[in-house]
């Protein structure tokens, strides 16, 4: 009997993403909490505990998924440096620039010592901003972060693209 139950407990977590150990549970201590649009549908929400991945023509995909309070500190360090919580609310594009498909707009909520900060920007930012530069390094950062992470790792591929 308890061999029948180990195989079926092995064959049910071999499936599920949600049988993948995180590396914190959902509920671990913050220092920070952040929601990050980026893409078209890809999205990090500490809020919620939630990771997920557009895979394109397979729609997307949601794992559990938190940042270490390392990770944490690394984000809210780079945050800091770049001053992002003096920065506009919206930074725009470039302007006469259109793009089809938009993946704009994207957004970076960052909650930290009770002060939420919101920023919307639209892709592709323009360059000639003195945000653009620290923009690309914080987002770079934290999706550097999140593909590191076994969580995304088992994530499958997406499918297709946008044109």
């Amino acid at each position: 009997m308890q061999r029948v139950l180990l195989i079926f407990i092995t064959i049910a977590c071999a499936g599920s993403l949600t049988c993948s150990q995180s590396t914190t549970a959902p509920d671990a201590p913050s220092l920070i909490r952040i929601h990050y649009q980026y893409g078209f549908k890809n999205e990090l929400d500490t809020f919620k505990g939630i990771l997920q991945k557009d895979l394109v023509l397979d729609g997307v995909i949601q794992t559990p998924f938190s940042l270490t309070l390392e990770e944490q500190r690394t984000i809210l360090d780079k945050a800091l440096a770049v001053d992002f919580f003096a920065w506009p609310d919206t930074l725009h594009r470039e302007a006469g620039v259109m793009m089809s498909p938009d993946p704009s707009p994207d957004f970076l909520i960052v909650d930290y010592r009770d002060q939420e900060k919101r920023l919307v920007w639209f892709y592709p930012i323009d360059c000639r901003s003195v945000y653009s530069a620290p923009l690309i390094e914080l987002t770079a950062l934290i999706k550097e972060i999140i593909e590191s992470r076994l969580e995304y790792k088992k994530l499958p591929p997406a499918r297709g693209g946008y044109l």
